[in-house]
């Protein structure tokens, strides 16, 4: 047998069944040849791709079955994910008795006035009461422990003992950028919006130390990659988690394709953002095909409790809800970001922020044709009226869009408005001639596996199986 030149073979060659490409002409092939993490070769015959086989190469005989393309998640928050993984996981509750349950269970076994810190990956939409519980609800699980009970990035619900620590009561005004909600008699309910709101509760809770980080990022991206994640834009970190990423990579542990921004949280204000763009000493794509520095995230309004809308929300009269930004403010920033060639993602949730994103971003093109289709993102755009969207396309801003719709709270935005358009946004921006980016935001478990996101695009349906807008 002649010998082998391995620089010539293949890492890897997959035989037999339907290779799919989902390239324009949706080509299907029967074997595909891979070399330092890339595809070098692809054929119709399943056999011929043989010569590239050496003693190294791996060979996977997929006779019978599809092999497709990896997700790439364009909008996942794969390392807060990671961090999540260690808390008590509330995903399967479906009434708020369960969800205090599981949270007493939790107290039960940790030292009496311990921090209670549940996952973030569930919403009350799931639940049967489909909403939030109260303070009341969670002092039932415990009047021992501080519980900070967190759902998503936007939202947590503390009970009494840890509104007490921080001193946050009927007295204390609602943060700038941010509401304490109220019970009629003003005491209150325990929910917090927003972080500006929860902040001091955040900085009490206990810390998971770097190499127990690094480990549960390693783990998260073997659960990303058994729901054919292969690849995601995880939008928004701080300097240290940056950190958390590159040990991963170092260790050979990173098997996601990790594209990371720099998060700028809302709190730091505007002169606290500039600080902290220029303390990031580097410039886009700073790493490798494994690991890159993409761009910034810019937060322009809250989650859909703090949309920032151009009418008040329905059920609260004089509020609608918080931008934090103006357009100068959001230009002078992108101008330091395409300096340093970064990519921009600002996030807008509400019509009045995508509005305020749009407009900032037509001053940033005008001033920088030179910028390809795509480099300006607006993350979710959850609510935007035909005009706007018409002005997206125009633009090439790209649209990322989130995980399922956001269930019985999203109704607190107001239905008078045209913008409240939310069954076919996906499709009103595809319409329009704008490519959308669908992504899961959180968590890729059972409730949020990839074909649940797709199912909840096309059917306009929420987390809970319930159909926003007139079905067709």
């Amino acid at each position: 047998m002649p010998a082998v030149d391995n620089l010539k073979t293949a890492d890897l060659v997959v035989r037999g069944g339907v290779i799919r490409s989902f390239d324009l002409d949706d080509s299907c092939w029967a074997s595909m040849a891979v070399r330092n993490g890339g595809v070098i070769a692809m054929s119709s015959d399943a056999d011929g791709l043989d010569e590239l086989v050496g003693p190294a190469t791996q060979t996977i005989e997929a006779s019978g079955q599809t092999v497709p393309p990896g997700f790439f998640d364009t909008h996942n928050h794969m390392l807060h994910t990671a961090l999540d993984a260690g808390a008590v996981q509330l995903a399967g509750c479906s009434t708020i008795a369960e969800l205090v349950d599981a949270i007493r269970s939790a107290a039960a076994a940790t030292p009496s006035g311990a921090w209670i810190v549940p996952s973030k990956g569930w919403h009350e939409s799931n639940l049967f009461e489909e909403r939030l519980p109260t303070r009341h609800e969670l002092d039932a699980a415990s009047s021992e422990h501080p519980i900070a009970l967190r759902r998503g990035g936007h939202v947590m619900v503390a009970n009494t003992v840890a509104l007490d620590l921080v001193s946050l009561n009927e007295e204390t005004p609602d943060p700038p950028g941010g509401a304490l909600e109220r019970e009629q008699t003003g005491a209150l309910t325990g929910v917090l919006i927003e972080r500006p709101a929860f902040a001091a509760i955040s900085a009490l809770l206990p810390p998971v130390d770097r190499d127990e980080r690094v480990r549960r990022l390693r783990d998260q991206c073997s659960v990303h990659n058994t729901r054919g994640i292969t690849a995601v834009r995880d939008p928004g970190i701080h300097r240290t988690e940056f950190l958390v990423y590159q040990a991963a990579h170092d260790n050979g542990w990173l098997s996601v394709r990790s594209d990371v921004m720099i998060r700028l949280e809302p709190g730091l204000g505007f002169d606290g953002m500039r600080a902290e763009l220029e303390r990031w000493d580097a410039q886009t794509n700073l790493g490798d095909a494994r690991l890159r520095l993409h761009g910034v995230k810019i937060f322009l309004d809250g989650g859909i409790e703090s949309a920032a809308m151009t009418e008040d929300y329905a059920n609260q009269p004089g509020y609608s809800g918080h931008l934090f930004l103006t357009i100068d403010q959001i230009v002078e920033l992108g101008e330091f970001a395409v300096g340093r060639g970064w990519r921009i993602g600002c996030h807008a949730v509400g019509d009045r922020a995508v509005m305020t994103a749009v407009d900032a971003y037509e001053r940033i093109t005008a001033r920088h044709p030179e910028l390809p289709k795509g480099w300006l993102v607006i993350e979710h755009a959850l609510l935007a009226d035909p005009e706007l969207r018409t002005r997206v396309v125009e633009l090439g801003i790209a649209v990322g869009r989130g995980a399922d719709l956001c269930g019985k709270r999203l109704q607190r935005c107001t239905l008078r408005s045209a913008a409240f358009d939310l069954g076919l946004v996906h499709k009103r921006y595809r319409i329009s001639g704008r490519s959308w980016q669908r992504s899961w935001d959180r968590p890729p478990d059972g409730l949020r596996a990839p074909h649940r996101g797709r199912r909840a695009s096309s059917r306009r349906s929420t987390q809970g199986s319930t159909c926003i807008g007139e079905a067709r």
